[in-house]
């Protein structure tokens, strides 16, 4: 067992692993972060533990290591290591090379690197054949536990896995030119190999210490590992430091601006997250909004009937701090009277209604859309609390309009909400819908260009009124008979399964 002496030998005090003929393919070494040892990870909290696993990929005949770990020491604090290379704190350095020499482990952690840099070699030999004990199978060679600094900047980093170079002319590494065995300008270091072999006693070479350790991977490319501190929330940290100049002010629970879209949310749409935008939008949540607001919004969103049709549309109400006790608001809906016709109200709120408009009135002196297309508007009044008294969201009306019968298939119209008067400390607020023209799809009872099972739960409503709309009779009279049963609600029902 001379030979295995003097691998072991070498690979103590010099990380020397002798390796003088070439072995087979060579294996790929690669670095993996993680929380504990096998939790994966690329982002890490300051005063995280970070375990790094050195990975073989195939451990054929791997009798030895040799190579050197880099981490910048500004954001990671590396492991201390005793003078004889072994971990101060027990668990902070573990290895798949437990052989042991005597009494002394074999793998080790060079107790005189540099700053931000980590030696590491070990040995290993099947006793019972002399060779390599591990099969073609991934294994972990070392594992490190690195503690992200308390301090850490936020930012990217890198870990990186590369050859030992070793500077020690008297065991044949590197050329030292004035032969006084200090590295001076001039002279060199060379690499070392990273991982070496051992033949079985089965083997021609056994004996030969030129050849009893074949090199199995003599040099690489730096492995690097991309990794991350950050601060623990979904936000680009940049993008907070650009916007709050700090990355502790938002994270996915906040709302700096309070206008009911999370931060989250303003980086995903591109928005001001130091601006209030508009409510109602996507990801709109008006609890974070510290504005009070009374809102209106149209059932369908986006109406559509034929020309010459009728098509109703219903307003519901609802606050943005769900409030129903309020003093009441006035509404004022604004078309363009060439497009559309103002046909009347129906299924109006009667709590404290004070005023309806029976006939239509200009909006071309006023223009209180800031609208000059929508031409006209018919309002109703709502005066006097508690209002409205009832459940939030509620319909306030069903407004119906007919469309001009000469447009054609496409056409759009505008239709814009303001309020003559809102609740003290509240503000009005409704989006304008666009109405399409276009021809009825049968079936499609909520005019959202499909037939699904709502559409037959909406029909079904339909069947218990006793008139119709001429858009309604259009779309769910299914069967075409001139009503609205329950019927066309079946009909509808197996055609949204097609």
């Amino acid at each position: 067992m001379i030979t295995r002496r003097l691998l072991i030998a070498c690979l103590l005090p010099l990380f020397c692993l002798g390796a003088m003929a070439a072995g087979a393919s060579a294996a790929v070494l690669s670095l993996q972060a993680t929380s504990d040892g096998s939790t994966v990870k690329t982002e890490f909290l300051q005063g995280d533990d970070l375990i790094l696993n050195v990975i073989v990929d195939d451990a054929s005949g791997i009798a030895g290591c040799a190579f050197t770990i880099y981490y910048p020491t500004d954001v990671l604090e590396g492991p201390e290591a005793d003078s004889q290379g072994l971990p101060v704190n027990a668990g902070d350095i573990s290895s798949f090379f437990p052989f042991t020499y005597g009494t002394t482990q074999t793998h080790r952690a060079a107790n005189d690197s540099g700053a931000g840099e980590l030696r590491l070699a070990g040995a290993e030999i099947d006793t019972g054949d002399g060779g390599g004990k591990y099969g073609g199978v991934s294994l972990t060679l070392f594992s490190i536990r690195f503690r992200v600094l308390q301090d850490a900047t936020f930012m990217d980093f890198e870990i990186s896995l590369e050859s030992t170079r070793l500077f020690n002319p008297a065991a044949g590494w590197g050329n030292d030119l004035d032969g006084d065995g200090v590295f001076d300008p001039g002279d060199s270091d060379e690499a070392l190999p990273l991982l070496v072999g051992a033949v079985d006693n089965g083997h021609a070479d056994w004996g030969n210490p030129n050849a009893a350790f074949p090199v199995v991977l003599d040099t690489m490319a730096p492995f690097d590992l991309a990794l991350y501190v950050g601060d623990g929330d979904s936000l680009d940290d940049a993008w907070e430091m650009a916007n709050f100049g700090s990355v502790d002010v938002a994270d996915d629970t906040t709302d700096f601006d309070n206008d009911g879209y999370l931060d989250r949310y303003e980086l995903l749409l591109g928005t001001d997250p130091d601006f209030a935008n508009d409510p109602l939008g996507e990801y709109y949540d008006a609890s974070t909004d510290s504005r009070l607001y009374q809102f209106v919004v149209t059932s369908p969103e986006s109406p559509a009937a034929d020309a010459g049709a009728t098509f109703n549309m219903d307003l519901n109400y609802f606050t943005s701090d769900d409030n129903n006790q309020l003093s009441g608001m006035g509404l004022r809906i604004h078309y363009n009277s060439s497009r559309l016709t103002w046909v009347g109200f129906s299924n109006v709120l009667p709590t404290s209604k004070t005023y309806e408009d029976t006939d239509p009135q200009s909006d071309m002196v006023q223009n209180y859309d800031n609208d000059a297309s929508t031409d006209s508007y018919v309002e109703i009044v709502w005066d006097g609390g508690p209002w409205p008294n009832e459940p939030l969201e509620t319909r306030l009306l069903t407004v119906a309009f007919e469309v001009n019968g000469s447009l054609s298939e496409g056409d759009t119209s505008t239709i814009r909400f303001t309020s003559s008067d809102s609740a003290p400390n509240y503000t009005f607020y409704s989006d304008a819908v666009a109405f399409e023209v276009r021809p009825c799809m049968l079936g499609d009872v909520n005019e959202d260009g499909e037939i699904t099972a709502q559409d037959a739960v909406d029909a079904f409503w339909l069947s218990l009124e006793g008139s119709w709309s001429s858009t309604e009779l259009c779309t769910a009279d299914y069967n075409q008979d001139g009503e609205i049963t329950s019927q066309d609600a079946v009909d509808i029902f197996w055609e949204s399964l097609n």
